[in-house]
């Protein structure tokens, strides 16, 4: 490494702080895209590095210039990095801090690089944001790294100047906070920054102070910037992170806005709007407002007064028209006092008004108004509609609601469960039948049941005997244990009344949403199904329903399929098997169509790719097996070449393979092992994963080729696009959909896409395969339509061993 220049006052003296602002620009990035911060970004990238360059600093501007490299793609296209994208500059960006912090110490690296701005918060994540602000780098690092081994990401300030800049930019979902020792002549400012932050917020914003003052004079600063909590140094950090967890665990979401305005005025709304933690998405074409409503499900709607396309009053009482939408707060705006907005608002249309000419203070206001005048409607709302009266738990009505709302595509993983239970009986209670009984024993079961949920549970009394549980987190094999759970609680449940003890009887049904059964209302019928099942069985049962039977039943089934194939890519418990493909016209080749196949735990050689690859699929097993395939292929193909033996494979390929990085590296070492010359190795590609990214498939089959295999596309048809494929892939077979070929006897229709497939491929000089060929007409019709290879039982089953006579 060069050493650092001797003299260079300026840019060094400054450097600590841009390298800081740079890191932040491009965490705000990695957590949101956004065009402006971006533009930040490059910009003081370009100058330091204009900067570096005019002091001859040549170590620091060349460390900018490839980051700059890497960034030029963005500039161009104006959109989000990719994944990749993200890690080439999370790369350059580190190098270019440490080098920036080696100038900064005189040439000397330090660990961490920049202390102040950790580069493991250059990470990608979606875990809680923290904004931590210490000048201590060493107890700021200790603390940042136990803070993201509990799943937080933390940017480190050291700078109130950028701590202030950065709440304007992004708000996180919590703040710890240094309080210094008392400096003379100064006074500290970070706790009145604090207290105008939540001055601001509709909810306060978790703040955690730390100090190594013990005195109470610090407390009381802490406690009058509205802060949650006080530590003192030394930190205890299991403690501190603790607290944290408590007060971010339901640290309320910002809020959504939508902004419908097609004339630009709104803009000048953002701001305070975003001040205010609120995420804002702007609607410039006021006729998709209703679709925008139901994508974005916003808390608030700003309506411009003065909309060109639409009405804007008009279009307020086409959104109040919407059961959905009829509640939602929406506020009108204006770059000018409405004289007539009194009597619309008489009209209930809209909440408020807000004219842009107002304060930033004075919007926030009004529009702060809105919001909890709307939440305490909604509360009451909630409260007599949505809630029982005798436990406050959810009502008949919520779960409906809940259910009308869910995926109508569940989640194969963690699919919604209705969790039934009846409490069909309490013994005793019927002998002291009265009101207070019957409550007692409904609000501890109610207790009881409260104590075993987790927050993303719902629970739900349905009557005096019935509660649901409607669960979204779990696996099936979870539900089923929680239920199971449940209901050894309830055995345990003794209630004593009146010298009573009441026992409870309780059964117990679950019913899911799930791929046979994607409507969430069915779920619920079926968990009561499933209860009224479990009650025939007795007493202090768990019953699942048939079709959650059945679904267990193929996730069993899927594990055992996951162990097979597992355990016989690890014993070798897979073979190849071998189909000739018989040539109908020129000069006989010896090629082969590759099969995989299982043998069974019988012995007997039975088990086809057909029957295990939906399963191999789900457990991403499939990319595996290609590769064992294509290895024992070489190793055969290799054995054959070496006795003189001139064969040629047809090996199938996944689409997981074709979207692994690093097969093609893996494919050249493998071929560099063998003395199998690579045109004897050729890629069978169905259409359906050449299909799923057409540029993608062109590279691979151009990056196969090159490494001189050759390449096939299957299960062809007749359709237009399909056959443009043949030419944009540039593969050299072409092998026809076994569906066209098992047709083509019996419908005429099917011939001639046969024959246009050949047309097309013949044109551009590449070979055509008929596969599952079964007699003498359909091998008779193959060759009159000029097909030029077969494959099929009429030829020969598929085997082991590669004696077919191609010559006859």
């Amino acid at each position: 490494m060069a050493k650092p220049p001797t003299a260079a006052p300026k840019l060094l003296a400054r450097l600590p702080k841009l390298m800081e602002e740079l890191a932040h620009n491009w965490q705000f990035l990695q957590h949101g895209w956004s065009a402006d911060i971006f533009q930040q970004f490059s910009q003081r990238l370009t100058v330091i590095n204009t900067q570096a360059e005019t002091e001859d600093i040549a170590i620091l501007a060349q460390a900018c210039r490839n980051l700059l490299t890497v960034l030029r793609p963005l500039q161009q296209r104006q959109t989000p990095a990719t994944h990749t994208e993200r890690t080439t500059i999370n790369q350059q960006l580190t190098e270019l801090m440490q080098v920036a912090d080696s100038l900064s110490n005189g040439g000397k690296t330090l660990e961490p690089a920049l202390p102040s701005v950790q580069v493991s918060s250059l990470r990608y994540a979606h875990h809680k944001l923290v904004y931590l602000f210490d000048p201590d780098k060493t107890r700021s690092h200790t603390l940042t790294q136990a803070l993201n081994q509990r799943g937080y990401d933390v940017m480190v300030f050291a700078l109130l100047d950028s701590f202030s800049k950065a709440l304007k930019q992004r708000v996180p979902a919590a703040i710890l906070m240094d309080l210094p020792p008392p400096m003379q002549g100064k006074k500290f400012s970070g706790p009145q920054l604090i207290l105008n932050l939540q001055k601001q917020r509709r909810q306060p914003l978790p703040v955690i102070f730390s100090s190594v003052r013990h005195d109470m004079a610090a407390r009381l600063i802490a406690v009058r910037a509205r802060g949650h909590a006080f530590f003192t140094h030394p930190l205890d950090v299991n403690a501190l992170s603790d607290k944290l967890d408590q007060l971010t665990l339901n640290t309320v979401p910002p809020l959504q806005v939508l902004l419908v305005d097609d004339t630009g005025q709104g803009d000048s709304l953002l701001k305070p709007l975003r001040q205010m933690d609120m995420v804002v998405k702007t609607l410039t074409d006021p006729i998709r407002t209703i679709t925008a409503l139901q994508r974005l499900h916003p808390s608030l709607l700003l309506v411009n007064l003065h909309l060109v396309g639409v009405g804007a009053l008009e279009l307020a009482q086409v959104v109040r028209q919407q059961e959905h939408y009829s509640h939602i707060p929406m506020v009108f705006f204006s770059n000018r006092g409405e004289e007539a907005w009194p009597p619309v608002a008489l009209h209930g249309i809209a909440d408020d008004f807000v004219s842009l000419s107002a304060s930033p203070a004075q919007i926030i206001a009004t529009i702060t108004n809105s919001l909890k005048n709307t939440e305490q409607r909604n509360y009451w709302l909630n409260t007599l509609y949505y809630r029982d009266q005798l436990t406050g738990l959810y009502n008949q009505q919520y779960l409906l609601k809940k259910l009308n709302e869910a995926e109508k595509t569940p989640n194969s993983e963690t699919p919604l469960a209705v969790i039934y239970i009846n409490m069909y009986y309490h013994r005793n209670v019927d002998k002291l039948v009265n009101l207070a009984a019957t409550e007692a024993v409904i609000l501890e079961t109610a207790r009881l049941l409260r104590g075993q949920l987790t927050q993303k549970d719902t629970l739900i009394r349905l009557n005096d005997r019935v509660f649901v549980i409607l669960s979204v987190h779990r696996t099936l094999k979870q539900i089923q244990s929680f239920a199971e759970t449940v209901g050894v609680q309830l055995n345990q449940q003794v209630i004593n009344l009146d010298e009573q003890r009441i026992h409870t009887k309780w059964s117990i049904g679950i019913g899911l949403v799930h791929e046979a059964s994607p409507e969430p209302l069915a779920a619920f019928t079926d968990a009561e199904a499933a209860c009224a099942e479990a009650h025939n069985y007795g007493s202090k049962h768990v019953h699942l329903h048939e079709s959650v039977q059945a679904l267990q039943s193929d996730q069993v089934q899927q594990s055992q399929w996951e162990h097979i194939i597992r355990q016989g890519l690890e014993t070798n418990q897979f073979y190849l098997a071998y189909q000739p493909i018989a040539q109908l016209h020129g000069d006989a080749q010896e090629y082969y169509d590759v099969l995989l196949r299982l043998y069974s735990s019988q012995g007997r050689r039975e088990i086809s790719a057909a029957e295990f690859m939906a399963a191999a699929e789900q457990a991403n097993l499939v990319a595996d097996l290609d590769q064992w395939v294509i290895r024992q292929a070489l190793q055969n193909l290799d054995e054959k070449y070496q006795s003189g033996q001139n064969l040629r494979f047809f090996v199938r390929l996944s689409q997981a393979s074709l979207q692994q990085n690093g097969f093609l590296p893996l494919l050249q070492s493998w071929l560099s092992e063998t003395t199998v010359p690579p045109a004897a190795l050729v890629f069978d590609l169905s259409l359906e994963a050449a299909s799923v990214s057409v540029q993608a498939s062109r590279q691979f089959v151009q990056a196969v080729q090159a490494l001189g295999c050759q390449v096939c596309l299957r299960d062809m048809d007749a359709q237009a696009d399909n056959l443009q494929l043949i030419q944009l892939l540039d593969v050299d077979f072409v092998k026809i959909s076994a569906a066209l070929v098992q047709a083509a006897q019996h419908h005429p229709t099917q011939l001639k896409a046969i024959e246009n497939i050949v047309l097309q491929a013949h044109r551009l000089n590449k070979a055509v395969i008929a596969p599952f060929v079964e007699d003498a007409d359909s091998l008779q019709l193959l060759w009159q339509y000029g097909v030029d290879y077969i494959i099929g039982h009429f030829i020969q089953t598929p085997g082991e061993s590669l004696d077919f006579d191609f010559s006859m």
